[in-house]
């Protein structure tokens, strides 16, 4: 399984909580899953466009999406 890991603190917030901060420390890994999806949306963990997605982060259908610019260089090959 591949893994991407944050280069630095990555403050986030729950969207049934917006006033609550939520820090996703440095070092923290994601793996990247396999495409679950069908009829050809996109429903793994994985990279689209500058921001790397992790589907249901925050609960069914909420994703957490971060910056590449927030991921250490061995994670974007």
């Amino acid at each position: 399984m591949k893994f991407v890991v944050l280069a630095k603190d990555f403050v986030t917030c729950d969207p049934d909580r917006p006033l609550l901060p939520i820090v996703i420390s440095k070092g923290t890994r994601f793996g990247i899953r396999k495409d679950r999806g069908f009829d050809g949306m996109f429903y793994g963990d994985g990279f689209r466009g500058d921001y790397f997605y992790r589907c249901n982060h925050f609960g069914p259908g909420v994703e957490l999406k971060i910056p590449v610019d927030y991921l250490t260089p061995n994670s974007l090959c």
